[in-house]
């Protein structure tokens, strides 16, 4: 007879037959039967404390969460009670271990939530076939980029969505079909979407203070700047500043994604240097007038900054101080700079439940 601690309940169950001739049951597992799932050798034996928080907030805001993956040792035996199933034998979490773990400490405090979740069965495996199959969709698996969820937020945020429209629809903006809003790089486009809103948050981080890198508190910065300087403002600025990069380094004419003034780590350094400097704005509105223009042969890219832009190493700060005393050399008077806004700790808010697969 198998254990009460075993046996668990799967509602609205179905069971198919995959591409191999193998055999799984699809269907719903709830928090009592969640509890009984048995946690195997081979999984991370430690989470992160903060992505099991945004999960957490992510069910109590209502969000389905992906299936989780298990694998039913030793046998096939199940009872078929309708469209219900109940397993006898142990099950050993493959996929969805963080998961499982949000999803219990929800139940634990709030027995009034649904902290329900789909599940994927596999029957008669075996350990070694369970990390085999561990392996596979630890390693397979392709995070969505920022780029695609800062593309699909524009669709429900204002703000964002001019952003979105600036580059996409205007094509008489230097952005123009050069901003990359999926997964991968295709020809001719020279920014990832991420990449242009930190460029937009850091060039304003003097009137508001950044978040955090996320896209959910991207798109909150950037309507944040929209309020505090006006959208049309906001945008003419990007156009500027992008404007500025070609001036200064060449942008427009480019076609491949191997130019110094291309990365992010210097791009936003010169958004944050920009940021810094008064001389290079009017009111709230960036200047791109023959002062700001003249500046050009101070700017340039040295053989020392572009050791500077070496791959893994964040000299963002020391590409700064470079310029700042490039800008200043010769001079009796110091350019004149302001302090840009404290960071601010980045809120947990419903809107992260789109991050929690």
């Amino acid at each position: 007879m198998a254990s009460h601690d075993n046996i668990i309940r799967i509602t609205n169950g179905g069971l198919q037959e995959l591409p191999d001739g193998s055999i799984v049951l699809r269907g719903v597992i709830d928090a009592a039967s969640l509890r009984r799932l048995k946690f195997p050798t081979y999984q991370k034996k430690t989470h992160s404390n903060s992505k099991l928080r945004r999960l957490a907030q992510a069910v109590l805001a209502g969000s389905r969460l992906p299936d989780i993956e298990v694998g039913l040792r030793g046998s096939q035996r199940f009872e078929s009670q309708g469209d219900a199933f109940v397993l006898f034998d142990p099950c050993y979490v493959i996929d969805g271990e963080q998961r499982r773990t949000a999803l219990l400490a929800v139940a634990s405090r709030r027995p009034d939530v649904d902290c329900s979740i789909g599940i994927v069965v596999n029957f008669n495996t075996t350990e070694k076939w369970e990390r085999e199959r561990f392996a596979v969709l630890a390693t397979d698996r392709t995070p969505v980029a920022p780029s695609v969820l800062l593309r699909n937020l524009s669709k429900d945020n204002r703000y964002a969505g001019m952003l979105y429209a600036l580059t996409t629809d205007e094509c008489d903006c230097i952005l123009h079909k050069r901003i990359t809003w999926d997964q991968y790089q295709m020809q001719g486009e020279l920014v990832r979407a991420s990449t242009l809103y930190r460029i937009v948050i850091m060039l304003h981080s003097w009137i508001v203070g950044p978040r955090s890198t996320r896209p959910h508190h991207m798109v909150s910065n950037v309507e944040e700047i929209a309020v505090a300087v006006g959208p049309e403002v906001m945008l003419q600025n990007l156009r500027t500043f992008f404007e500025l990069v070609d001036h200064y380094w060449g942008f427009r004419n480019i076609q491949k994604r191997d130019g110094a003034q291309l990365t992010p780590t210097f791009l936003l350094a010169m958004a944050e240097l920009m940021a810094k400097m008064k001389l290079f704005w009017n009111g709230s509105v960036l200047d791109d007038g023959t002062g700001v223009k003249r500046l050009k042969n101070k700017l340039e890219i040295t053989s020392k900054v572009r050791e500077l832009l070496s791959p893994n190493v964040d000299a963002r700060h020391i590409i700064i101080s470079y310029y700042l005393t490039a800008l200043n050399r010769n001079r009796p008077q110091p350019y004149s700079e302001r302090p840009l806004v404290t960071r601010r700790p980045a809120r947990i808010t419903p809107d992260d439940k789109a991050e929690a697969a």
